[in-house]
């Protein structure tokens, strides 16, 4: 329950600052191109994924 909870707010947020733009050209100069924008994407869904499964394993069944 916590994970899905972790997960679907990470995703809201990952998709707002996505589409606000502003935080892609600091940290990410490189994600100016629709590619790196598709990479910061998929590099972000994967450490919440990461994190959703570490948070899953830790509270056990």
């Amino acid at each position: 329950m916590i994970a899905m909870v972790l997960w679907l707010a990470a995703g809201v947020l990952t998709l707002f600052f996505l589409f606000s733009g502003w935080w892609i050209y600091a940290p990410f100069a490189f994600a100016s191109s629709a590619g790196g924008e598709v990479l910061v994407l998929l590099l972000a869904i994967g450490g919440v994924a990461l994190a959703a499964h570490l948070v899953g394993r830790r509270a056990g069944p």
